[in-house]
């Protein structure tokens, strides 16, 4: 999916960046500003549309590192989600484990046969 630059300033040009104010603790000193992942992400979208770091970072309030981390936290996270479709889905472990069961069972049972062919009783 390609982003387009003008959709990205489309969505976020008229709008600031909602947080959390800056409030304080029990010993007066001023908590961090707290992002949702919803703006994070919108953050690192807009990174990879081309837009400026500085002007984000005066956006949102936050340094150019900071912005930078959510962007390669979003991209980490778009890695993992590929690995994990290109992973065999649930659906075809459980065949594939069915008919491994199921050649399990039929050997079993040609041993079984084998040790009563030689007079022995299997135990089970």
């Amino acid at each position: 999916m390609k982003i387009e630059k003008t959709d990205l300033k489309k969505n976020h040009a008229s709008s600031k960046v909602p947080y959390a104010p800056l409030e304080t603790d029990t010993l007066g000193r001023k908590k961090a500003k707290s992002y949702q992942t919803k703006h994070k992400t919108e953050a690192a979208l807009r990174i990879l549309g081309g837009e400026s770091l500085e002007a984000l970072s005066h956006e949102y309030g936050v340094t150019v590192g900071r912005l930078l981390f959510w962007k390669e936290t979003f991209v980490g996270g778009g890695e993992e989600c590929m690995q994990l479709c290109d992973e065999e889905s649930d659906d075809s472990a459980i065949e594939r484990l069915k008919k491994e069961i199921e050649w399990q069972r039929s050997k079993n049972e040609e041993l079984r046969q084998e040790l009563r062919r030689y007079g022995c009783t299997p135990m089970v």
